[in-house]
């Protein structure tokens, strides 16, 4: 991108109140991701299409549309589903064991604040027999520990 352009481009960021340090950028290369459970697998619910993220390209592009710390997330961490619906991505989905962990809208909002997205979670947690864990003190010290057992980690 010209210098020209990058200028333009970040003017009119700082007039919509985004900071140019703010805006994710895409890594020179993809890591692929933990493996998600493969007994969940994608699938669509009342229009809502549930899916895994695979790689750290798609993490960043997750965070940079949904306006959460998803750009952050590393490959040893809990595997992540996305909701969308036609082409708008509307939540992401922390997993560990057959826990959620955070389902989070944009701007990290309750996924419960949209009515039909949360009647759709909730059918695709009952689906796949999920547990929605959304008070620290739910966790066993397994979970707070994390995902993976000493053996599982990637070092």
């Amino acid at each position: 991108m010209s210098t020209r352009m990058r200028e333009q481009t970040q003017r009119r960021w700082r007039n919509k109140g985004v900071k140019t340090s703010s805006v994710a950028r895409m890594p020179e290369y993809s890591l692929p991701m933990h493996c998600p459970d493969e007994s969940i697998k994608d699938c669509t619910i009342n229009g809502y299409c549930f899916f895994w993220l695979k790689s750290s390209n798609e993490y960043v592009r997750a965070a940079s549309r949904l306006k959460n710390c998803l750009d952050e997330w590393q490959p040893y961490y809990s595997p992540v589903v996305c909701v969308r619906k036609k082409d708008k991505l509307l939540a992401s989905i922390e997993l560990r064991r057959k826990k959620v962990v955070q389902a989070r809208g944009f701007d990290n909002q309750s996924i419960e604040d949209d009515e039909n997205l949360y009647n759709a979670f909730q059918k695709w947690m009952e689906k796949y027999q999920l547990e929605w864990i959304d008070d620290v003190e739910d966790y066993d010290e397994d979970d707070i520990i994390g995902y993976f057992e000493d053996a599982d980690l990637p070092f």
